[in-house]
């Protein structure tokens, strides 16, 4: 029997996310949506497998609603021309 830490889980939700996110964009529709609703759902499942397992750190859980769209991406800093 296979025992997971915190470390499997994420990586594992994540590489999900990814996957179901990329099919997501690679469809329209109702498929999209359905691909956009499994990323949901493995993330929902990772903050419960992971609740107790987290700790201060909310790194992970940021990275994650990223990959899924839940909070924007990081905007970065806005370079200028010169005239």
């Amino acid at each position: 029997m296979k025992v997971w830490t915190y470390r499997d889980l994420t990586n594992q939700a994540e590489s999900d996310i990814g996957r179901f996110m990329k099919q997501a964009t690679m469809t329209t529709g109702e498929q999209s949506a359905v691909y956009k609703c499994w990323a949901y759902g493995a993330y929902i499942m990772w903050t419960h497998l992971t609740r107790d397992l987290r700790g201060e750190d909310e790194d992970d859980e940021v990275r994650l609603k990223r990959l899924i769209g839940l909070i924007p991406a990081l905007i970065e800093e806005e370079s200028y021309e010169t005239c």
